[in-house]
């Protein structure tokens, strides 16, 4: 087993030595697509980690067919030939905030905006989460959801013998360096019959909306890459904005050094320095821009309060390895009050190492939407995780975070440790953190996470290329 810190170095020098980034199948820049879920493929196997969660359900299935029938073919979007300042790929993860599911990346600025905009949202969970207050917001589920099952219904052979011996060559090279079995030539021929089923679609959608921006919120989803692809054929600027952890060890923002990425958008909208200092991004630094995260900054303007004494926040990311050390947190510690919070992809999926927690008095488990998590920030002394992204937010609430050295922490290892922010490798140094932390506010700067006027930032951005 090696780390994640050392597969990320060496996939990269893989992807470098073997010129991926030219690698074309039936003219589309085949690796790009595919690059994202190889390296996952290959993590599972060869980096210690704990994540579990079940499949989805026949259940859920047969709701996103029927989400599918009615967003997809009876309120199918309607787009007028009208050209449009702004086309958004939002974050269809909703947060159920008074009464409505908003989006946080794109809501809080884009009432500020005074151009025109449409919003195309794909589904989360196979679901559409609503009400929602966005405007101009299109569901993109009669492209997303048939798109998946492109594989069945397109049969013509889409490799040649040339190709496939490449493709095999590949297989060999990746087995014998990292002693695992990918079978890159299926998810190779899925992904060119899901393009070809997707790209004319999206195109004359593009069409449609003529829009003189795309501003993305995830880059390196196949609609998102395609939209991307399109739009710089047809030198439309493209802009991502942040949405979690970028660093050095997200392989969706870091690629060999002088490659050339169809699919990465333009310019990067990075939340502060931190995120994007280390990461290596196929695009100028200079069109790295730091602008901040408004809901984060409106929210610690008007909602923080004080603490609750003796409670501790657990971030869970769908691993048994933290439930087990949930665990004995509250046998060491069976005064305080645990919260272990769900990811939103666990709350309606089997998760068994999860029951263990549901019979112990001082957990509470936190599975619902109507839950908010910077609440849960204010209210907590101290947040303990993993790799997610919250972990760093929690910063902006004063609370004292833990870093558990678990497989993914090297996301975080560019930090420095101070009396409110600490790694830890076990409970007794968890134990004795809780003994000596201080209750002082943070030393840590927040500016180099989260820039201020950031509303202000993104529109003047987003106004400079229009």
């Amino acid at each position: 087993m090696i780390t994640n810190k050392e597969l990320i170095k060496q996939f990269i020098d893989f992807e470098y030595n073997n010129d991926l980034f030219e690698w074309e199948c039936s003219n589309i820049p085949i690796w790009e697509l595919i690059r994202f879920e190889v390296f996952i493929a290959i993590s599972k196997q060869c980096v210690k980690q704990s994540y579990k969660i079940s499949d989805i359900k026949f259940k859920t299935l047969l709701v996103g067919l029927i989400n599918y029938l009615n967003s997809g073919i009876w309120k199918r979007p309607k787009v007028y030939n009208k050209q449009t300042d702004l086309l958004i790929l939002n974050h269809p993860r909703r947060k159920l905030i008074n009464n409505f599911f908003e989006d946080i990346y794109v809501d809080s600025f884009i009432s500020s905006f005074d151009g025109s905009y449409i919003i195309l949202e794909k589904y989360f969970n196979l679901t559409h989460l609503k009400p929602v207050r966005s405007k101009n917001i299109n569901y993109l589920d009669f492209l997303e959801f048939p798109s998946r099952f492109a594989n069945l219904f397109i049969f013509k052979n889409q490799l040649n013998k040339k190709e496939v011996n490449y493709i095999q060559h590949l297989e060999a090279i990746i087995q014998e360096q990292w002693n695992v079995s990918i079978n890159l030539e299926n998810r190779v021929i899925k992904t060119i019959k899901r393009y070809k089923f997707l790209f004319p679609k999206l195109l004359k959608l593009f069409k449609e909306i003529n829009p003189k921006i795309i501003l993305n919120v995830v880059s390196y989803q196949i609609i998102n890459q395609i939209f991307t692809i399109i739009a710089k054929e047809n030198k439309i600027p493209v802009v991502e904005l942040q949405h979690g952890t970028v660093g050095r060890y997200h392989i969706g923002y870091n690629y060999p050094e002088n490659v050339l990425v169809k699919s990465f958008p333009d310019y990067f909208l990075a939340w502060g320095s931190f995120w994007t200092d280390y990461a290596r991004m196929p695009i100028l630094r200079e069109n790295i821009k730091k602008v901040g995260f408004p809901y984060i900054e409106n929210f610690t303007i008007t909602e923080v309060k004080g603490k609750i004494d003796k409670q501790i926040l657990v971030i869970s990311q769908m691993r048994k390895d933290l439930v087990e050390f949930t665990i004995k947190i509250a046998d060491l510690l069976p005064d305080y009050h645990i919260l272990f919070k769900l990811h939103p992809q666990e709350y309606n999926r089997k998760n068994d190492d999860l029951s263990a927690l549901e019979l112990i008095e001082n957990v509470n488990l936190i599975n619902k939407e109507s839950t908010h998590l910077y609440q849960l920030f204010n209210e907590s002394q101290i947040v303990l995780g993993v790799s997610s992204t919250a972990l760093i937010e929690a910063l902006a609430f004063n609370s004292n975070i833990v870093i558990l050295k678990l497989p993914g922490w090297e996301y975080f290892e560019d930090m420095k440790e101070t009396e409110n922010f600490r790694f830890i490798s076990n409970i007794f140094e968890f134990e004795n953190f809780i003994k000596v932390r201080a209750h002082s506010n943070n030393e840590i700067k927040l500016n180099n996470y989260f820039e201020n006027n950031s509303i202000n930032k993104i529109l003047g951005v987003i106004n400079n290329l229009r």
